[in-house]
């Protein structure tokens, strides 16, 4: 088979799979190009990939796009300064390798990062949640309004999760799980892509 048509059938696939689990301000997809969006990615940081193809989708309509990468293994993380950007932005994007496994059906993010997002929703920023590790993050933050579930760091979701959240794709995925007790099997909430 040629390479074209392998890389056809993966982002097909990949943008078929993109699940929007959860969007209660209807958030979803970002309308505006001149927005100032802040991306925020979330991973270890052996993972060099992370972010990259996501980040790189964004900036092809976003050209305030401001990106940052959280370490999870770093305790001393500087949120003061993350969330100084936050309140600086019109949309903040929080993107999450956090727990990638094929067979987790729980979510262990590091509590500073859990605060962190808290934080912002006090603060009234409304961060998009992104799920590029494990679905059931969401269960450690039940107050976000936005939830996406992209099934994977491959570039590939990450490009499919951007262009959902561009509005450049439909979003039709459904929960192939449940997400106990916030979100059952079959869940998930549709979007048609949208014309530019």
């Amino acid at each position: 088979m040629p390479n074209a048509f392998i890389a056809q059938v993966a982002r097909a696939a990949a943008e078929k799979s993109i699940t929007l689990v959860k969007d209660s301000l209807r958030q979803i997809p970002l309308l505006s190009d001149s927005a100032k969006v802040l991306s925020i990615t979330v991973a270890r940081r052996a993972d060099l990939s992370a972010g990259n193809a996501f980040n790189a989708e964004l900036r092809q309509r976003l050209p305030k796009l401001r990106t940052e990468f959280v370490s999870t293994e770093d305790a001393a993380l500087n949120y003061p300064r993350l969330l100084a950007a936050a309140d600086s932005a019109d949309v903040t994007i929080v993107n999450s390798y956090v727990g990638q496994s094929w067979d987790a059906v729980s979510a262990s993010a590091p509590g500073a990062f859990t605060n962190f997002v808290h934080t912002l929703v006090d603060r009234g920023r409304k961060p998009i949640v992104v799920a590029f590790g494990n679905p059931y993050l969401l269960q450690q933050l039940p107050w976000v309004s936005a939830y996406l579930v992209a099934w994977g760091g491959f570039p590939v979701s990450q490009t499919a999760a951007a262009r959902a959240l561009l509005g450049s794709a439909p979003i039709s995925g459904h929960l192939p799980i449940s997400i106990p007790p916030l979100a059952n099997r079959g869940a998930g909430e549709s979007r048609a892509a949208q014309r530019r």
